[in-house]
């Protein structure tokens, strides 16, 4: 995986399915209008793969094409929703779904977001500043910070290896008391958040996507990725890192226009401030296309804070 790529498939559902927190998966639109067959297909293939991949464990997949409320279970049972097309569900609907996570720990949802990649030479004419600016995971701050890790769909999917080929989940509680986080770790992971939330490119009113239960996402993202990546017992600087990359581009929200710049307050001209943002916008529309990750801009600036803070020696 380069620096410009999501985590893959199998290291999502693998880290997921052992601290049950939610997933999005990124698929490319083939057209403007999705087909209902086509998705009907992505949605099989998935289920096939978390199917023969987790047989061992026990896990049930089913496929939730509506959301309907579901009575609070005491099941130690894993079960994995996958909801085709998340971001057209409504207010209530969305509503629904985080009481329906609410009521049962056990319960993962695999949530599928379509997106468009466009070629270079048709950038220019199909740039919307506002709109490429916009977040692409279109739910409410409250549903959007649920889901966990985001993978996207690779032009040419990658096959498990042998060792992959079936997967037990070993639970987060047995590996987070054999991984040490340092208390200087976290304050490196809260110095992080602060430039996060104070970067000229984001949504300061929204303190840039960055939430509250942030630091713990990240502290159990570095111990996995320590424990089952790094054959470590302990978290290091380097483990941040990357926990932070896989992390925060999903939830990260970008000034979109002039509006929501502070620079305004200041003295900065509104209409230079929205030529910058229609270069930024260009950018966001090439690169992600190239690097077939929706949310390549939002790296680019994790990557930019993580040049800038220092870490503990």
């Amino acid at each position: 995986m380069t620096r410009d790529e999501l985590p893959d498939l199998f290291t999502c559902l693998e880290f997921c399915l052992s601290v049950q927190k939610n997933l999005l998966y990124f698929y490319e639109q083939e057209s403007q209008e999705a087909n209902e067959i086509d998705i009907e297909r992505r949605v099989n293939a998935l289920k096939s793969t978390i199917e023969h991949n987790f047989s061992e464990s026990a896990v049930v997949c089913r496929v939730t094409k509506q959301i309907l409320p579901i009575e609070p279970g005491n099941s130690d049972q894993l079960e994995i929703h996958i909801i085709p097309k998340i971001d057209s569900l409504d207010r209530d609907q969305q509503n629904l779904l985080v009481k329906n996570m609410n009521g049962n720990p056990h319960r993962i949802y695999i949530g599928m977001i379509a997106w468009k990649s466009i070629s270079h030479n048709n950038v220019a004419r199909d740039l919307d500043t506002r709109d490429t600016l916009s977040s692409s995971v279109k739910l409410r701050d409250w549903l959007k910070h649920r889901f966990w890790l985001s993978f996207s769909e690779r032009p040419e999917p990658i096959p498990p290896s042998p060792m992959q080929s079936k997967s037990q989940v070993e639970n987060y509680l047995s590996i987070d008391g054999h991984v040490t986080c340092k208390p200087a770790i976290r304050r490196y992971i809260l110095d992080i958040m602060v430039h996060l939330r104070m970067h000229r490119m984001l949504d300061i009113t929204k303190g840039g996507g960055v939430h509250t239960g942030s630091l713990e996402d990240v502290v159990q993202l570095a111990k996995l990725l320590s424990y089952k990546k790094y054959n470590k017992n302990f978290v290091i600087p380097e483990h941040v890192k990357l926990a932070c990359q896989w992390y925060f581009p999903l939830h990260l929200e970008l000034v979109r226009d002039s509006s929501m710049d502070v620079s305004v307050l200041y003295g900065s001209k509104p209409e230079m401030v929205d030529g910058f943002l229609d270069k930024i916008a260009q950018l966001k529309l090439a690169q992600s296309s190239m690097a077939h990750n929706p949310l390549f801009l939002e790296a680019l600036i994790v990557r930019d804070v993580l040049k800038r803070v220092v870490p503990p020696a």
